[in-house]
């Protein structure tokens, strides 16, 4: 959403300056001067809302999805290009104001133009355009670069939950093995028991036998000797 607004701007801002590069031309043989004055001042103050608007817009993005140092340097490289653009068109404009005759009112401009004038208008124009080109490229790069760092930021989400499952599954295998493990030395305990119980019952009728044939021989001797 933020970058959708950003490309907006981005938009809004070349048509702005292109605009005013044609409003500094024309305005040089235009009848209404002060109008012109008044547009192109005017014009400038949207171009800089606009930057203005741009800033307020980065910062909050950047703050909202973390982005990393490198990407915020990109941004404020492109809105400190914006700025430079401006000022070159500010500082043109402002050139031809003070063309004017000294008697004139500082709302007329008087330009002669010339054969030379017409060629530095007409490359700012073309360096502007160019200027513009290359901004929107450089959004357009961020823009990508941004989606390129959502999608690799959601597979990895995907691949910690994926993880975080497996983990709990194992987790769960282990409880069971505890589980059958503690059932199963209740078994053996039992089988232990049950054991040494049929031991000393062995053990006594092995005792209960012999004492008997003791006895027997015993009757058998004292009856011989009788």
């Amino acid at each position: 959403m933020a970058n959708n607004i950003l490309r907006n701007y981005e938009q809004q801002f070349g048509v702005i300056c292109a605009d005013i590069t044609n409003k500094i031309s024309v305005s040089v043989s235009s009848s209404t001067k002060s109008e012109s004055i008044s547009t192109i001042e005017s014009l400038f103050d949207d171009a800089t809302e606009i930057i203005e608007q741009m800033e307020l817009e980065i910062r909050d993005a950047n703050s909202s999805k973390k982005r990393t140092q490198e990407q915020q340097d990109k941004y404020l490289n492109i809105i400190n290009s914006y700025k430079s653009e401006l000022a070159k068109l500010k500082s043109e404009f402002n050139r031809q104001v003070k063309n004017k005759s000294s008697k004139s009112n500082l709302n007329e401009i008087e330009l002669n133009e010339n054969n030379h004038e017409d060629s530095e208008l007409f490359e700012l124009k073309q360096k502007n355009k160019e200027n513009v080109q290359k901004m929107n490229n450089n959004l357009e790069n961020g823009y990508r670069m941004v989606l390129e760092s959502e999608e690799t930021g959601k597979t990895i989400l995907s691949d910690l939950f994926g993880q975080r499952e497996q983990m709990q599954r194992s987790r769960d295998r282990l409880r069971e093995v505890n589980m059958n493990l503690g059932k199963s030395s209740r078994v053996v305990g039992a089988m232990t028991r049950k054991a040494l119980q049929n031991k000393l019952i062995l053990i006594g009728l092995c005792a209960f036998l012999i004492l008997t044939v003791v006895f027997v021989l015993y009757l058998v001797i004292k009856k011989r000797f009788n």
